[in-house]
């Protein structure tokens, strides 16, 4: 089932995704690029919707830290691609082109 959902998004992919004749919107695909771009998705670290969550706490020096994904929902695909690019110890390495980033900023809108 993981291989045809590979193949699937592969075709997606490399379909002409957002014309008349298109079988996927954009919201959609955004949807699948946020649950799972390229190993990890989104959706681990800044929960279902983009409204963002705690990842984990810990103590240093015996104080509680925590480790907070923020919201991205109300954020444009610049300001996601961004957040990506600015991030890198934290957020993975995507490699999404600018359609990509557009497809994920009309399905965090949508939420």
């Amino acid at each position: 089932m993981e291989i045809m959902k590979s193949l699937l998004f592969a075709f997606v992919l490399l379909s002409n995704l957002f014309g008349e004749d298109s079988f996927i919107t954009k919201s959609e695909y955004g949807e699948q690029l946020y649950k799972k771009p390229r190993g990890i998705g989104c959706s681990n670290c800044h929960g279902k919707g983009g409204s963002g969550m705690k990842i984990t706490s810990y103590l240093h020096k015996k104080k509680k830290k925590e480790i907070i994904a923020p919201s991205i929902r109300f954020l444009s695909a610049k300001k996601i691609e961004e957040g990506v690019n600015k991030h890198p110890s934290f957020v993975p390495k995507y490699f999404l082109v600018e359609d990509e980033y557009k497809s994920l900023e009309a399905f965090l809108e949508k939420k």
